[in-house]
């Protein structure tokens, strides 16, 4: 991964574009998190998976949001539906910048640091990241139905092999 790049990124778009996108996909900033580090993913309180999850999905769903969720139905033994969850989403993103960043996060499976999920069997998009300290790696990314994201590491921070990467 390349962090100059992104850096220039969000200095060219300004932090509090950034900060927009990712309220309003759930994920908590603090005041102290108004800087261009957040390009590589400082933030004061950090993201959970899910947060992760939910915050690529508008890429593939073209610019829209919906907030994660795990039971989408239920029904009784003859099928009648006891419950359905409403799907509403809230376009965060312009159907022409999802299209670019997905492109842009294909790049990374088709010859970036996540090749091997090349075989699939689905296209793939995602972002594969390690950090600095060696304490944890990422992937994040989604198909054209799920997004996903995952993180290995210690509970208790300890630091992971040196040959660790998000990949």
């Amino acid at each position: 991964s390349l962090n100059i790049p992104a850096v220039k990124v969000l200095q060219a778009i300004g932090v509090q574009t950034a900060q927009r996108y990712l309220r309003s996909v759930g994920i908590e900033l603090d005041d102290r998190d108004a800087n261009l580090s957040l390009a590589l993913g400082s933030m004061t309180y950090g993201t959970s998976p899910m947060q992760m999850a939910a915050a690529y999905a508008p890429f593939a769903n073209g610019g829209t949001y919906y907030a994660p969720y795990f039971i989408e139905r239920i029904t009784d033994r003859d099928g009648n539906v006891i419950y359905e969850r409403e799907t509403i989403g809230t376009r965060v993103l312009s159907a022409q910048s999802a299209y670019l960043m997905t492109s842009l996060l294909k790049t990374v499976i088709s010859s970036g640091t996540g090749t091997r999920l090349s075989s699939a069997g689905t296209p793939v998009a995602g972002k594969t990241g390690t950090n600095s300290d060696q304490k944890g790696v990422f992937f994040a990314g989604m198909t054209g139905y799920y997004s996903s994201a995952l993180w290995v590491g210690h509970d208790n921070y300890k630091a992971l092999s040196s040959k660790s990467t998000g990949s």
